[in-house]
């Protein structure tokens, strides 16, 4: 595979080889893209996404074509980004908040997106008092299961940066408070999802 660091890379892929053209045209087209460390000056990918604002025009889906993580950007700038280029621009003010505001961005982005990133560390109690579980309840402990064992976060992120969530079913007060007791996992927080019996 390749990677391309130059206008000359993008011109030769572009111009010397129309699929990959069409290719980047489908991508921008039916999938809602983030852009980081984007200028948004290359004239060779604005040409793409011009064509690809063409197709879309009048359609809903203009709104949605992205998103950008790009510093320094005035109001006057974004709202001209939004209504014309489809791009809502997610920006701060280097020179009062520095670059580390490009972290926080893409956490929060991974905690709105990945459930394993917004329970790292945690203690999930799972608090059930009836004698039956409600499908609602074996649907989520299932769920979290699933996200225990498959989340592509543990697959990418270090370790001490995502650690996995602890997942617990307790059925009495006591178990609850037994559990919340124990120091065999370091939980920065604790979620307890209490079903209780109708009267």
């Amino acid at each position: 595979s390749t990677i391309v660091l130059s206008r000359e890379g993008y011109r030769r892929l572009l111009h010397s080889a129309p699929y990959y053209q069409d290719f980047l045209k489908s991508i921008v087209l039916s999938r809602t893209i983030l852009y980081l460390g984007y200028s948004f000056t290359d004239e060779y990918l604005n040409e793409v996404r011009s064509d690809v604002i063409s197709m879309r025009k009048g359609s809903p889906e203009t709104k949605a074509a992205g998103y950008a993580l790009i510093n320094g950007k005035s109001k006057a700038e974004k709202a001209y980004f939004e209504d014309h280029e489809g791009i809502i621009l997610l920006t701060w003010d280097e020179k009062t908040f520095g670059f580390g505001v490009l972290d926080r961005f893409l956490e929060s982005l991974m905690c709105f997106t990945q459930v394993s990133a917004a329970l790292s560390g945690a203690k999930v109690v799972l608090f059930n008092i009836q004698h039956d579980t409600p499908e609602n309840l074996t649907r989520l402990h299932h769920a979290l299961q699933k996200e225990l064992k498959k989340s592509v976060v543990y697959k990418t992120m270090k370790p001490h940066y995502i650690r996995p969530f602890k997942l617990v079913k307790v059925t009495t007060l006591d178990q609850v408070e037994q559990v919340l007791q124990e120091e065999d996992f370091l939980q920065s927080w604790v979620v307890i999802f209490a079903v209780l019996l109708q009267h």
